[in-house]
């Protein structure tokens, strides 16, 4: 129960110690077996679809907005920390201040099943994708037409769309708009996350954990968010501000902008579903 607070409000240590009625070294320990108790089975928690899941994924995704064959939202999110004085600058991104790349793929109901904490912000997102498990989960379901949606700063594949850009046809229009349509679970997903679990996802602060720690809690609030979406808990309305689309503080830079680059990959899919 300390630990649930401790995430859920990303308050100091001994503040959260103080109420669960322990010291804050005792606190320290019973945070790490808390930590590595979640990640022991995470398969338990967090799940990739499988072929079984296609068709019942696939047309939660096309009733959003008409895209066919997407098989989960890709993204994004940045968690702050203060640095290792020795590998600052690999942390840091162009406004010197220093982050945590997470990946995460998302479906309709924002059910996380697919979360990569290991990289820091100088990596790009298509070098946290390529070194991720999804390039071999996509490939192993050897599906004909499964795509995963995300933004421009990942590249083209077969299985993956990017934004595009330089637009000039109506179709690709149609396209794009059905495309950010789809995109958003992830980013819903991501704000969600932020407002059920303050720690880490405390927008503007940087916590002083190693980068190590700040993965492993990264990993076990998604663990624990999925949790409370299989058990119907919803966010208080209070902690949740409606009036902007959750996760937008979440947003990453466009850092690999492919425009209108590997359109081919799906211009017959644009053709016969948005002509």
């Amino acid at each position: 129960m300390a630990v649930l607070h401790f995430l859920a409000k990303g308050s100091f240590q001994f503040t959260v110690s103080v109420t669960g009625g322990m010291s804050q070294p005792t606190f320290t320990v019973v945070l790490q077996e808390v930590l590595c108790a979640l990640q022991k089975h995470p398969k338990n928690y967090i799940q990739f679809p499988n072929q079984q899941d296609f068709a019942t994924v696939k047309g939660d995704f096309y009733a959003l907005r008409g895209l066919p064959y997407v098989f989960g939202a890709i993204d994004g999110a940045l968690i702050a920390l203060v640095p290792p004085q020795a590998r600052k600058q690999v942390y840091s991104n162009q406004k010197n201040y220093h982050f945590i790349n997470v990946q995460v793929v998302c479906s309709v109901d924002l059910n996380i099943s697919s979360v990569c904490a290991r990289f820091p912000r100088s990596t790009r997102d298509s070098f946290v994708l390529h070194n991720s498990t999804i390039p071999l989960q996509m490939s192993q379901l050897a599906l004909e037409q499964a795509w995963l949606v995300g933004d421009s700063a990942y590249p083209n594949r077969p299985w993956l769309l990017a934004t595009l850009r330089n637009l000039t046809m109506p179709g690709e229009v149609r396209f794009n708009e059905a495309y950010r349509r789809t995109r958003r679970p992830v980013k819903q997903a991501f704000g969600f996350l932020k407002e059920r679990f303050r720690c880490p996802y405390k927008a503007g602060e940087a916590f002083l954990y190693s980068p190590d720690k700040l993965c492993q809690l990264a990993v076990a609030c998604c663990i624990l968010q999925n949790v409370a979406l299989h058990s119907n808990i919803p966010i208080m309305a209070e902690d949740c501000n409606c009036d902007k689309p959750p996760g937008e503080d979440f947003e990453m830079p466009n850092e690999d902008d492919s425009g209108k680059e590997g359109i081919h990959v799906y211009q017959d899919d644009i053709d016969h579903f948005f002509n």
